[in-house]
């Protein structure tokens, strides 16, 4: 099987597989198809969700726990809670290890496992309580074992959207059209599927803002305006027919000695108006999608 999509999806089916291996596989693709949601999802995944806050992790990550007390004559003993809200609060129990962590986790033994609590969490119990008893959030095998689930689903779901647009990879690359397919069903997947993390959100807006104050890339324009070359005959004829003036403009200007920056912003910004202007093409969709980081939304 050459094809990297299928290889991904296949892999994915398997239940017997490593997630953190498949995720590798996932990471290979997204880095050739330069897409950055996925990219960021999926080095959370491998390295973990210690830097992102609780109520931006994916909900699959948002486990719930049954908190106990560690009573020296009796074992562990549920601690009861008269508060909803407080009970809701205190057995909260963001997940945030890596994949590979928790296949580990799964692998070491069987039944529960037990979550570090903070020094904060710790005091805040022992304050509830008439007797003094070590805290303890016990936490279901099964849940770990669904969120593992949930991100195969995630890989496999990915797969099955990226070989309806014709993404494959065939010998473990991918071309022009397939990069420029991929980047917004990538980004409609993960906008339905996961959400915009909270950390992803705030990098696209310091990207942006990066994007309108720095210089442009001569060379990054340049590559973009020959993808864009490559691909223009597989626009609609009147985005074609409007587009073309505007790729003769900026081929003229990028190849003099001193090329003039603001014409440039202008000609592409031309270009990506025009694009937007072919509502529900992909083709134009990811010309927009390679337009965007050179001259912001």
């Amino acid at each position: 099987m050459s094809s990297l999509i299928l290889q991904i999806q296949s892999e994915a089916m398997d239940g017997s597989s490593s997630v953190a291996s498949l995720l590798r596989k996932v990471r290979a693709a997204a880095v050739k198809l330069d897409l950055a949601d996925e990219l960021q999802w999926i080095t959370l995944e491998l390295n973990g969700y210690d830097d992102v806050a609780e109520e931006d992790l994916p909900s699959y990550r948002k486990l719930v726990g049954e908190m106990k007390v560690k009573n020296p004559y009796h074992g562990l003993q549920t601690l009861q809670f008269a508060d909803a809200k407080l009970a809701e609060i205190v057995t909260a129990a963001p997940c945030r290890q890596s994949v590979a962590e928790l296949e580990a986790l799964l692998a070491s033994g069987s039944g529960s496992l037990h979550v570090q609590l903070s020094q904060e969490h710790i005091n805040l119990l022992l304050q509830l309580m008439s007797v003094k008893m070590e805290p303890i959030l016990k936490i279901e095998r099964t849940a770990v074992i669904r969120v593992l689930d949930a991100v195969r689903n995630l890989v496999l779901n990915w797969s099955l959207e990226m070989e309806k647009v014709g993404v494959l990879g065939e010998s473990m690359t991918f071309n022009t059209q397939e990069k420029i397919k991929a980047q917004p069903a990538g980004q409609q997947f993960f906008i339905q599927n996961v959400g915009v993390l909270g950390n992803v959100s705030d990098h696209a807006i310091v990207s942006n803002t990066q994007h309108a104050s720095m210089a442009l890339d001569l060379d990054q324009v340049r590559d973009v305006v020959a993808q864009l070359n490559n691909l223009i005959s597989s626009l609609p004829n009147a985005t074609n027919q409007s587009l073309t003036p505007i790729l003769a403009e900026l081929n003229a200007e990028l190849v003099k000695s001193a090329p003039t920056t603001s014409r440039i912003k202008t000609l592409l910004q031309s270009a990506k108006s025009i694009c937007e202007g072919a509502t529900g093409n992909i083709i134009a969709s990811g010309a927009i999608a390679l337009l965007t980081p050179l001259i912001g939304p």
